[in-house]
This record gives structure tokens, sequence and C-alpha cells, in this order.
């Protein structure tokens, strides 16, 4: 190598040193570390007689948009399942419990009507809202604040036909008095 190449060869190493510090200078360090952001989810249900279709719901939002991600739930009360033509098996509380032992949903919190929608939403800022594929379509107007998708349900299972299931079961249930509707149950 002649001089003239060795100089533009050292011209160039100490431009790409002086780049790297450059850049390093101005990153802040923890910037370098930084965890990705946490997706936020938004979701909706009764999730009465929790099942593994409820369980599957959960993991495949997991699976969809990985483990950083935190599920907000929206439990349908007992007033509003009456107004749905739902008559919820377990009570509010257990659902909430229930549905809280995800390690994903860090929250749930009461539905009570239709319109409660935007508002959580707006409390909330999910970068997803998320529901079964038996309410496609009914939440597109929802696309102006975040992500609408809905999944597919797991077949063969739901919390109306466990409910069903108990009703045949227990149909002609008696104990000193007690009827099936007294436990929750309904005749049909």
């Amino acid at each position: 190598m002649n001089n003239k190449t060795t100089f533009f060869v050292f011209l160039i190493l100490i431009s790409l040193v002086t780049i790297t510090i450059i850049l390093n200078y101005k990153q802040p360090k923890t910037s370098r570390n930084k965890k990705p952001k946490i997706k936020r989810i938004l979701t909706y249900g009764t999730f009465d007689l929790f099942h593994y279709g409820h369980q599957r719901l959960f993991d495949n939002i997991v699976r969809l948009l990985g483990k950083n991600i935190e599920i907000h739930v929206g439990i349908s009360s007992d007033r509003f399942n009456s107004i749905k033509g739902k008559n919820a098996v377990d009570s509010f509380e257990v659902r909430c419990k229930n549905v809280k032992k995800h390690p994903n949903v860090v929250a749930t919190f009461l539905e009570d009507d239709w319109n409660q929608k935007i508002e959580d939403i707006k409390r909330i800022e999910p970068d997803y809202f998320i529901m079964g594929s038996d309410w496609t379509g009914k939440f597109d107007k929802l696309e102006e604040y975040c992500n609408v998708v809905y999944l597919p349900r797991t077949p063969n299972i739901s919390s109306s036909m466990l409910r069903e299931d108990i009703m045949y079961i227990d149909k002609d249930f008696t104990c000193d008095g007690i009827e099936p509707e007294d436990l929750g149950l309904l005749h049909t």
C-alpha cells in the first residue's frame, strides 16, 4: 500500500470510530436495554362457569401478541346479563376471580351496559379490542380508537352449553323443599 491509500484507510477508520462514539453518546444507556412496549388488550364477556374456551381465548391472545401484554377484562354484571337474556350460575365475584387467574389478566371491571365500551377504551387506552368470532362485525366502529380483532371461538364448548347441561341434569332435583331456582338453576 502506498502512503495515499494508507492515509484514506486511516481516515475512514477514524470516521467510523467517531460516528460510533457519537451514536452511542446520543443514545441514553437505558434505550439500549429498553423493554418492548407492553401491549394493552381489552375484552369483555360473562365468563360464567369458567372453561377451557375462556382459557383458550386468553392463551390465543398471548400467542397472537406475545407475552409482553396486559389484558383488561370487562365482566358482565348480573343486571346486564339479564338484559342480554343470560342468567349466570357463578356470582360476579367468582367470575372475576376465575378470570384473574390468567397471568396476563391485570384488571377486571364491571360491564353494565352496551354503551360503556368507548368510555372504557378512553380510560384504558388499549392497543387491541379483542372479542370472539361470534361478535364479528359488531364492534368495527371501535376501529377509530384501537385495533379490533375477532378470534375464533373454541368449538363445542360455551357457558350456555354448560348451563343447559346443568339444567338437564338437575331438572328434577328437590331436597327438603329446595327447588332448582333456589340454586340459580332454571327449569327447561
